[in-house]
């Protein structure tokens, strides 16, 4: 049984005996996906608000009065938020590869080979999102102490899609960083840019709308991300 509590300030809400599927299906899949859920009287914001997943033993009603239900549920369960956030990422993830590669494979005898580029074209974009996201988690990660260039996180974007054509590919990588850098996770600069040469705002987005910019991988006009 799971235990969920969401924090949007001024607000904060606890539900108690929620089942798997239910916290699957209503609370962490569109969560996962960015998109505001409703519970109790309000609606929270993935983007404003948090979010701890308790799992432990079902709590009887009458041990929930007096505002004693969540102290129970945190000494009798176990924090999971991270794996159940996780779990349902990859679930997702997996669906939107699985979507995409039938819907490349469905587009491959109609189209000329030269036609999709395009990622918006061959995957929902609900779809496309969430690949977007996993893969910037991916780079995040990769990135540690080191900067990484845009074309070395496209190069990652075709390694781990093969089955998409190498500017759908680019498409992902641009959503990636994108979501990073507005994030303030990632910071995106030339190589040869000192301190406080960042892009941002509108240069950004163009730069990061240019195939330039995801051609060149070295020389003081590549350019590079870096954790901010």
């Amino acid at each position: 049984m799971f235990h969920i509590e969401l924090r949007q300030a001024p607000h904060h809400l606890h539900r108690f005996n929620v089942q798997e599927r239910e916290l699957q299906a209503e609370v962490l899949e569109p969560w996962v996906r960015g998109a505001s859920i409703q519970m109790g009287e309000r609606i929270w914001d993935p983007s404003k608000a948090s979010i701890v997943v308790l799992e432990g033993p079902e709590i009887a009603v009458g041990r929930l009065t007096m505002g004693r239900g969540w102290a129970i549920a945190h000494r009798e369960g176990t924090d999971v938020t991270v794996q159940a956030i996780e779990a349902v990422r990859r679930v997702l993830t997996e669906a939107a590869a699985e979507a995409a590669q039938a819907s490349v494979a469905a587009g491959t005898s109609a189209a000329p080979a030269s036609a999709g580029i395009a990622l918006a074209t061959q995957v929902a974009p609900a779809d496309a999102a969430v690949l977007a996201d996993a893969l910037g988690l991916e780079l995040l990660r990769g990135l540690g102490e080191t900067p990484m260039s845009l074309p070395a996180a496209w190069r990652i974007a075709a390694e781990r899609h093969p089955q998409l054509p190498i500017g759908a590919a680019l498409d992902l990588a641009r959503g990636a960083v994108a979501s990073l850098t507005r994030s303030r996770l990632v910071l995106l600069a030339a190589a040869g840019a000192g301190e406080g040469g960042e892009l941002d705002g509108e240069d950004l987005e163009k730069t990061l709308a240019s195939i330039d910019s995801w051609i060149l991988d070295a020389g003081p006009s590549s350019l590079w991300i870096r954790r901010a």
